[in-house]
């Protein structure tokens, strides 16, 4: 599983759309059709 934000600075955006945005969609869409899940690292910040 590949699906990876791409740079995004979570202490400057807090901004969920942005992250959202930034997700490569493409790539979670090939996980989930290969794999049947996808992770989606950046998506959400520790906190």
């Amino acid at each position: 599983m590949k699906a990876t934000a791409r740079n995004v600075d979570h202490s400057a955006s807090s901004d969920i759309a942005a992250r959202i945005e930034a997700i490569d969609w493409a790539q979670a869409t090939a996980d989930l059709d290969a794999q049947g899940c996808a992770v989606l690292k950046g998506l959400l910040a520790p906190a």
